[in-house]
């Protein structure tokens, strides 16, 4: 995966990214919009900016990648042919999608002139919140490690519209930073004695939800194994969209009633022999 850095001969002064805030917009689809706000002081001659997406899993997709500027105004140009080594000038006002050969994502975007600044980084990701036999469920990491710059302060919020998430429904758990998640209308990873994450550090979070929660487009009848992410190149589990178990059922419902008028014919053909 390329990386998003400096112009080359640019003095060696980083960005502070002062917090980042990852806002979860699930979907009772199981799909999910992210929407990351930076607040940065942007120094030296870095140009760009950007984000990791681990790999996603089998049957989920990521699409409407956006980047706003401060005000919610101005939707910056996407462009295929990013470069890593376009200056200030070439990189403004424009961001893209890099590939990775992990199967990830790195989204990137020109930061534009120096100061105090607010980013916006906004995706949808397709049916991450899966049904499985015992519950719905996924296993997402949310912040990657070794992201540069580190936060001086991050913070989750995870929600669904028009639904408040409460212990007896939702069980969720935190890896790869020291800090419970906190079920209490919506599933949050809020730093209170520790705010910084440090250099191999991420916060990757396993959420379990009650059934009727989601009617989500991907399921399946096995049980959620949960603990680490599937990655693209994991076995694959058998997931069926909601479309097509629909579809099956209905064609169950077809051939059981063609197998019934098969067996009423034949006995009426019987009963006429007979007489």
């Amino acid at each position: 995966m390329g990386t998003c850095q400096m112009a080359s001969g640019a003095t060696k002064i980083e960005p502070v990214l002062d917090s980042l805030c990852v806002l979860v917009y699930l979907q009772p689809n199981g799909d999910a919009r992210v929407l990351e706000k930076r607040v940065m002081r942007v120094e030296g001659d870095y140009s760009e900016g950007y984000t990791i997406v681990a790999p996603l899993e089998e049957g989920s997709h990521m699409k409407d990648f956006k980047v706003f500027d401060d005000h919610g105004e101005h939707y910056y140009q996407y462009v295929a042919d990013w470069s890593t080594v376009h200056g200030r000038h070439e990189q403004t006002g424009k961001c893209s999608i890099m590939y990775g050969d992990d199967g990830g994502y790195k989204l990137c975007w020109g930061m534009g002139h120096e100061g105090y600044r607010q980013y916006w980084v906004e995706y949808v990701i397709t049916s991450l919140v899966r049904g499985y036999g015992d519950c719905d469920a996924f296993v997402r990491q949310i912040i990657a490690p070794d992201v540069k710059p580190l936060p001086r302060f991050f913070c989750v919020i995870m929600s669904l519209d028009g639904r408040k998430f409460v212990p007896e429904e939702v069980k969720a758990e935190v890896t790869g930073f020291p800090q419970k998640a906190r079920v209490d209308g919506t599933i949050t990873v809020w730093p209170l004695k520790r705010s910084q994450l440090a250099a191999g550090e991420h916060v990757t979070l396993e959420c379990r939800f009650k059934k009727g929660i989601f009617d989500p487009e991907l399921i399946t009848d096995e049980p959620f194994k949960g603990n680490a992410p599937i990655r693209s190149d994991s076995p694959k589990t058998n997931l069926i969209s909601r479309g097509h178990a629909l579809l099956f059922s209905l064609l169950a419902i077809v051939v059981v009633g063609l197998l019934g008028v098969v067996a009423y014919v034949v006995m009426m053909a019987y009963m006429r022999r007979r007489k």
